[in-house]
């Protein structure tokens, strides 16, 4: 009885005041030595209880090839492809906000990444483990995944409504969803999601979803500047992780001998030099800094009249289309669509 009680006597906080208890007193070290084993174990009671504390969101894994009865299709879009340069060049950048939509949506989604730091230990002290990793990513994708679909289906919905062209929006958001599910099924190889981890994505769906929903058809532009605040967040994300693999702080996935799953080898096309955690992780950030862009650039246009500029006009393939990757904080108005002045106070930009 006495032992199935034992573990309730210590948290993780008293641990804590137990250690700097014992750093700072001035006790002889005889005395210390007498805890030092009480010490031990009230350590590795809180390390388990810490295990025991993601084993309810996720498992960490290695991928596994698909079993032989499942039928591998053509993706319904071909997976992006980069240069080692353009993979390389991808760095954190932030768009100021300008009006008070802009900074609503920017601090929704500072307190969002807030609560999702303080529910899965992150800080800047130390670096983060596979699992807490696993979490994150896991949560983030499949929130990330929702904001396309729903503009999609308000892009078909007006079209029907308006019996209209939708001038390519469509493809573009279609695509931004897809490529969401297919981190999000890349990383579901890596971890195995647990019974709250997967209550949430029962909440990113019938919440979410509904949220987004109403959050576009009151404001169109709010809801891609929140989009592309979201890919920001996501960006430091998956930058912290490249630094962290690269400087060997992340174990398993900083040996380059670690697999990386299927599903990402086939989507991305990744080269046999390039399939290691390290790589992976960039070909995923280099896709957030195109959602980053794109939704930014959205945020910017006319939604009634504009058309989308990253799609070709197939009666007219000499127009440009812009490159959103490396454009952190989109693309004027002005810039993508023809015929349209920019601002007096706003310096001439030339279009990458």
């Amino acid at each position: 009885m006495l032992a199935t009680r034992a573990p309730r006597l210590v948290s993780a906080r008293q641990i804590g005041q137990m250690a700097k208890a014992a750093a700072l007193t001035h006790a002889p070290v005889s005395t210390i030595s007498t805890y030092r084993p009480i010490l031990g174990a009230a350590q590795n009671l809180a390390h388990h209880s810490q295990i025991r504390h993601f084993s309810i969101l996720v498992t960490d894994k290695i991928p596994e090839k698909d079993p032989p009865k499942t039928r591998v299709t053509k993706p319904i879009f071909p997976g992006p492809t980069y240069t080692e340069e353009e993979l390389l060049a991808v760095v954190p950048g932030h768009r100021q906000p300008r009006c008070l939509s802009d900074r609503l949506a920017w601090r929704l989604v500072r307190g969002a990444r807030r609560l999702v730091d303080r529910a899965t230990g992150v800080t800047d002290v130390k670096p983060l483990t596979t699992t807490q990793y696993n979490a994150r990513i896991l949560f983030l994708e499949s929130i990330a995944a929702v904001p396309g679909m729903v503009a999609a289906v308000h892009r078909h919905l007006y079209s029907l409504r308006k019996g209209k062209r939708d001038q390519g929006w469509m493809k573009t958001l279609l695509e931004e969803a897809h490529n969401e599910r297919m981190h999000l099924l890349t990383w579901m190889n890596l971890a195995e999601p647990g019974w709250f981890m997967r209550l949430l994505f029962i909440g990113a769906q019938g919440v979410f979803f509904n949220i987004c929903f109403f959050a576009r058809w009151v404001s169109p532009n709010f809801f891609h500047r929140f989009v592309g605040y979201l890919e920001e967040e996501a960006i430091h994300t998956y930058t912290r992780l490249e630094k962290e693999i690269e400087n060997g702080q992340v174990k398993g996935w900083s040996d380059p001998t670690f697999p990386i799953p299927e599903i990402a080898i086939e989507y991305w096309n990744i080269p046999k030099d390039k399939q290691t955690m390290l790589w992976l992780t960039r070909y995923i950030r280099a896709d957030e800094a195109g959602h980053r862009g794109v939704n930014h650039t959205f945020a910017n246009l006319d939604q009634k009249h504009d058309p989308n500029p990253f799609e070709q006009d197939t009666r007219n393939t000499s127009s440009p289309v812009p490159n959103a990757i490396l454009r952190p904080q989109g693309f004027e108005r002005f810039e993508v669509i023809e015929g349209v002045k920019p601002p007096k106070d706003e310096s001439e930009s030339t279009l990458k």
